[in-house]
């Protein structure tokens, strides 16, 4: 199985943009609550996040997608499904945070760019590959041969001045003989774990990583 000749375009302009900015980084581990019956390894989570300091979140204001949401690791049948599932998990969280989304760039002060990397198609190796080709490396433990890995990698840009302002990775193991509700859960934990780093940098907020 491997990865589309379109979605090898897609992450090609996403790697170009997402790899410009040196930041200063602080990884942060967790534990997921909502799924309390999982084995434990299902449970943790890794996050990093890299910033420039300089972004705050208005209240109110509204993001837009710079590109479409990608994702690595999937047959190319399901590249479609798993990308607009993911990218809705991310727009519910942020408008649950009282933000919006819009199609028009220009309306919209920050921009987003997303990956989805699993290893359906991947070595575990060569995830970590992908990971760290965003300059980021979340640092999840190679999983036992029971579990894969995944990760998720978010981008946000200034609109206005095209800058890499923020962008953070989160990295969980995965079972693919979970149930699709449960996998659905998983995924918004993690989205939550990882965007609770952006949603830090509100207008009078202090960061939890500083």
């Amino acid at each position: 199985m491997g990865v589309s000749y379109l979605m090898k375009q897609r992450l090609l302009a996403i790697f170009a943009i997402l790899t410009l900015a040196a930041c200063s980084s602080q990884p942060q581990q967790s534990n997921q609550t909502a799924q309390q019956l999982l084995p434990a390894a299902l449970t943790n989570y890794t996050v990093i996040v890299m910033d420039n300091g300089v972004i705050s979140l208005e209240p109110g204001m509204k993001f837009a997608w710079k590109e479409p949401m990608a994702v690595v690791g999937v047959p190319e049948s399901e590249e479609q499904a798993v990308s607009k599932r993911m990218q809705e998990t991310i727009e519910k969280e942020i408008e649950s945070h009282g933000y919006g989304f819009t199609d028009n760039l220009s309306q919209a002060p920050y921009s987003l760019v997303s990956v989805a990397i699993l290893d359906e198609a991947t070595s575990d190796a060569d995830l970590d590959d992908f990971t760290l080709a965003f300059g980021l490396d979340p640092g999840l433990p190679t999983p036992t041969a029971q579990y894969g890995k995944g990760s998720l990698v978010v981008g946000v840009f200034d609109t206005q001045f095209g800058s890499l302002v923020w962008r953070g990775a989160v990295q969980v193991f995965t079972d693919h003989t979970l149930p699709a509700d449960v996998k659905q859960q998983r995924a918004a934990s993690a989205v939550r774990a990882l965007l609770k780093e952006l949603f830090s940098k509100r207008a009078g907020a202090q960061s939890s990583t500083q």
